[in-house]
């Protein structure tokens, strides 16, 4: 009895909804040796090399299923999803564009599209793809999410929070929403709020960094120092290297006169970002208030070596340096013309 290529493809497709994805590409190659010009069958074999991540030849058969039929708008639609993994943000919206001229009427292609231009940085086209996909259905809460994530790019706080809120409002279950909200309410100074919606992230997402940084963040604005540790403590078990982190965990510690504490926190932060400015300043203070002259000029100095202007200008009436303000190389440090 001979197979034909019809047949080989619907067992290829059973394979795939059972998630054997290799499997599935060697029925769709017995069907394309008997067919090689269906572009249906391509566009199947480009889904199941998607799936397992081998977006170059993913990309090829997309290619090949749109030799045969070009009409084919869901390919255009997949191949611009294997064009984002590839980092080819540009190819993809060209790619979204061509199904979007095909079915004007697909959320899946505007919510696509709308991510790759978010990716280059184009926040308001983002939202505006989002705004298309939502007007065709706004019952998609992923759509909502990620609209609210170009808005808070923006820095469009209170409209990013109302994406979230409704993403929210379809599924309240949604950790990634719940923290998401939490940073845009910190952007917005709701330091009581944020901890509120953080501590509805960590419910669903007890092991995310940056729900515990930013509820350590606000737990710190409010004054809640012991508890602010703990929760930047919680962020840096999960993630040793943020360094955003260890900043916050030495400014808390400074605002309680615990200044041996702060310098190791901002040493961390210097060992992860040497380049931040932010952090040699920091530590410069701490030793300024333990009276230790030496390391304060030199961490100073390498913060205004970094950043001239700013750090220089904050150090000149800043009280963290009263104590050295007097001392011939403090003087100079804050007199020296900069390079630049």
């Amino acid at each position: 009895m001979t197979i034909t290529a019809e047949t080989w493809c619907d067992r290829g497709k059973m394979l795939y909804e059972l998630g054997d994805f290799e499997g599935a590409i060697a029925h769709y190659d017995k069907a394309l040796d008997l067919d090689p010009h269906n572009g249906d069958i391509w566009f199947y074999r480009g889904n199941a090399l998607d799936s397992l991540e081998r977006y170059e030849d993913a990309f090829a058969s997309y290619d090949k299923a749109l030799a045969v039929d070009g009409d084919l708008a869901e390919a255009w639609n997949n191949r611009g999803l294997v064009l984002v993994e590839l980092g080819c943000y540009e190819m993809a919206i060209a790619s979204y564009d061509k199904a979007l001229f095909l079915e004007p009427e697909s959320h899946e292609a505007w919510t696509n599209r709308g991510f790759a231009l978010d990716e280059l940085g184009r926040y308001e086209d983002a939202v505006a793809s989002y705004e298309k996909g939502l007007g065709l259905n706004a019952d998609d809460e992923n759509i909502w999410y990620n609209q609210g994530l170009a808005l808070e790019k923006l820095r469009r706080y209170e409209e990013a929070i109302a994406s979230y809120d409704k993403a929210l409002a379809l599924n309240p279950n949604n950790g990634a929403a719940w923290v998401s909200r939490g940073i845009a309410l910190n952007g917005l100074g709701q330091s009581d709020a944020v901890i509120e919606s953080c501590e509805k992230a960590l419910i669903f997402e007890p092991n995310d960094g940056e729900a515990w940084f930013f509820h350590g963040v606000a737990l710190g604005i409010v004054g809640r120092n012991q508890e602010a540790i703990a929760s930047l403590d919680k962020a840096l078990e999960i993630q040793p290297d943020y360094q955003d982190a260890w900043m916050a965990k030495g400014t808390v510690l400074r605002s309680l006169d615990r200044y041996g504490d702060a310098i190791a926190c901002f040493a961390q932060a210097i060992e992860i970002l040497p380049d931040d400015p932010s952090a040699w300043y920091n530590k410069a203070c701490c030793h300024s208030l333990q009276n230790d002259l030496e390391l304060a000029i030199t961490n100073l100095t390498c913060a205004i070596e970094l950043s001239p202007q700013k750090h220089r200008k904050m150090a000149k009436t800043d009280s963290d340096f009263d104590g050295i303000r007097q001392d011939p190389r403090f003087q100079s440090l804050m007199q020296r013309k900069d390079n630049s």
